[in-house]
């Protein structure tokens, strides 16, 4: 164990192959009282921090002791700001004690990335990719940091292997959260936030797609539409978050009954739709009748309330009854309204 209160009030930073005096740090700016305070709300609700984000701390207290010279004790009070986004990132810190946020945009309405608190590090990442900071770091209560300059950080990295393999550590964990952050921004761009179904967006490139493709190949491509029926009438009756939940229970049974090859979207607001690739007419006509059988026979609970609903639907292919998509949705929606006037609960082929 170190005893911290065993170390010189300063230290010295090794540079050029020699010791020098630690310069000094200007006067931290400091936040507001209001501005501290929601932000500290805001951090108290966010998930624990990954263990291996500690790995730096552990390293230089509990393995490498020998270093400690190479660092500068750096003290904040609540609200004081360590460093400011695009401020040069000339140095990282370990957390001897207190808690860090992590924070982008302006202290009034800040977006909080994440929290840092004893034994993490904080700045390593500007000082590897020699740019300026890319987000703010704010003192959430007192807090003591054992500071890395540029020139010591480039010592560890090279006379200690542990130390190498914890920033290769920490690198591979954001990496990862890069790519999931990403995959989630993808997700967002292709799926429909209330059903979990494909958006339009997403449909209308598909479908362009597999229409080409099936062009090459020469197979058919189905196309059904549906609309669920009088489904104002049951946002009235109900209220929009029953009806929420009808449109949740038809997207539900929709994926339940797709093959992977076909493609299940949200067209908009009530209305579906899917795309079948590879299925002729008759097919995608029966495939229609017994999704309107099952949400027929669905029973849908929402507070307390059971509802059922009817759809209506029209059924068109590719290349007999269009050949693009923008046409193949008409005339799949032209059945659609055929099965509506016809007293919809009901499945239309196009003509």
């Amino acid at each position: 164990m170190i005893v911290l209160s065993a170390r010189p009030a300063f230290s010295f930073q090794y540079q050029d192959n020699c010791f020098t005096m630690p310069t000094q740090k200007p006067q931290a700016s400091t936040l507001t009282p209001g501005d501290l305070d929601r932000i500290i709300s805001a951090v108290d609700q966010l998930p624990e921090t990954p263990q291996d984000e500690i790995i730096l701390g552990q390293l230089i207290y509990k393995e490498h002791t020998q270093w400690v010279h190479l660092f500068d004790d750096r003290e904040y009070q609540a609200g004081q700001v360590v460093f400011a986004e695009n401020d040069p990132g000339d140095s990282a810190y370990i957390i001897l004690s207190g808690r860090l946020a992590v924070i982008k945009g302006d202290f009034s309405a800040p977006i909080i990335l994440g929290c840092r608190m004893k034994e993490q590090s904080i700045g390593e990442m500007a000082l590897l990719e020699e740019s300026p900071r890319s987000a703010s770091v704010v003192a959430l209560e007192p807090v003591t940091l054992m500071e890395i300059n540029r020139q010591s950080f480039q010592v560890l990295l090279k006379e200690s292997s542990s130390f190498s393999r914890g920033i290769l550590r920490i690198l591979s964990r954001r990496l990862r959260e890069a790519s999931q952050a990403v995959e989630s921004a993808t997700v967002e761009k292709t799926q429909d936030p209330l059903t979990g179904l494909y958006n339009r967006r997403y449909m209308e490139t598909m479908l362009n797609h597999e229409l080409q493709r099936a062009g090459r190949a020469g197979y058919p491509v189905s196309l059904i539409m549906m609309d669920i029926d009088h489904f104002k009438k049951l946002n009235d009756t109900y209220g929009h978050p029953a009806g929420d939940e009808v449109l949740r229970s038809l997207a539900a049974l929709m994926k339940s009954q797709v093959r992977r090859a076909d493609v299940a979207c949200r067209y908009g607001g009530e209305e579906f739709l899917i795309i079948l690739p590879e299925t002729p007419i008759e097919v995608a006509a029966e495939r229609a009748e017994m999704l309107r059988r099952a949400f027929a026979e669905l029973s849908i609970e929402h507070a307390g309330q059971v509802m059922q609903g009817k759809l209506s639907l029209g059924v068109a292919v590719s290349p007999d009854h269009a050949e693009t998509p923008d046409r193949l949705i008409q005339t799949a929606d032209k059945a659609l309204y055929a099965a509506k006037t016809g007293g919809r609960n009901r499945v239309v082929l196009a003509e």
